[in-house]
């Protein structure tokens, strides 16, 4: 008989690069069975509290510890099986000053810390994420462990001839993000530098399009969400990236745009300089103007710092 393949049931709430990079490599494990949370009926759920029983079950495997969380948290306990759940950042944050983050306290702080302490393992994928895990949720340091996000290198090295005079951001429009992701300062850049072309990607909310129709400048475009293979053109065509956060718990856009030699223009916010390194030019956080002057340093020498950053990735 051949070897029995374990069974991992993955569960998450929408998609997002990480979280596919994730699948795939947990296939090299076992047989991978996706439940999405934003798709999940009253027969999904069913079908995950079925599977979480048989033998061949040897895994559940969560991304985030939002309220979606507490069915296979509460499932991992029922049939004794190990949860292993990864703390992407919103989760195990308290970021008052932005109102930002579970463990700002409260029900949803009681809840979260629940299904943290409920898993096998905790995944933290940056220093900084590390630190707030420990410091915010209460979980026991020994079942923490740190692996850092892997990203996707280009085939062929980008050459910094190559780019165009194009400053790229990536980040959902939404209201929350005007200050948490630094949406509103690299708006406002972009109105201060009309000599270069800028694109914001990423899904606009609705709360999102009036802001954009009010401030937004003819030189930058918003083209919405796009496909991995837009985005990564995007990347390969842009000389310069900016992520203008207030807390990011790794930066997944951000390493990407840097394997395609984007030049990182960033604040010196909670995971973000373990991102860029020495080869980021660092920025205050709401300051346009100060962006922009980072922006300009990056076009200045481009050449040196759009290596740098694909060495680094």
């Amino acid at each position: 008989m051949g070897k029995r393949h374990m069974k991992i049931l993955f569960f998450c709430r929408g998609s997002a690069g990480f979280i596919e990079r994730d699948i795939v490599h947990l296939k090299h494990l076992g047989d991978v069975e996706v439940f999405d949370a934003a798709q999940m009926n009253v027969g999904r759920y069913v079908q995950a509290l079925w599977s979480a029983r048989t033998k061949s079950t040897g895994l559940l495997y969560c991304w985030f510890a939002g309220r979606h969380a507490l069915f296979p948290a509460a499932v991992a306990k029922l049939w004794h099986k190990p949860l292993v759940i990864v703390a992407g950042g919103w989760d195990v944050a308290s970021v008052p000053e932005i109102q930002y983050g579970l463990m700002r306290g409260g029900l949803k702080k009681v809840l979260a810390q629940w299904i943290l302490k409920s898993a096998a393992l905790i995944l933290a994928v940056s220093e900084s994420n590390l630190k707030e895990i420990l410091e915010n949720t209460g979980v026991n340091p020994k079942h923490v462990k740190l692996i850092p996000h892997g990203v996707e290198i280009p085939e062929t090295v980008v050459l910094p001839e190559a780019k165009e005079e194009l400053v790229i951001s990536v980040g959902e429009v939404t209201k929350a993000n005007l200050a948490r992701k630094g949406i509103e300062t690299f708006v406002e850049t972009a109105r201060l530098m009309p000599e270069k072309r800028f694109c914001l990607v990423g899904r606009i909310a609705k709360d999102g399009e009036k802001f954009l129709r009010d401030r937004a400048p003819s030189n930058l475009v918003t083209p919405g969400y796009i496909r991995r293979e837009e985005l990564n053109q995007l990347f390969r065509k842009s000389a310069v990236y900016v992520q203008a956060s207030y807390h990011e718990a790794f930066g997944s856009a951000l390493a990407e745009a840097m394997a395609y030699g984007c030049v990182p223009v960033v604040t010196d916010r909670f995971a973000l300089p373990e991102v860029a390194g020495t080869c980021g030019i660092y920025v205050p956080y709401g300051d346009a103007q100060k962006t922009a002057e980072g922006i300009r340093k990056a076009f200045e020498d481009l050449a040196r710092l759009s290596r740098a950053a694909q060495e680094r990735v």
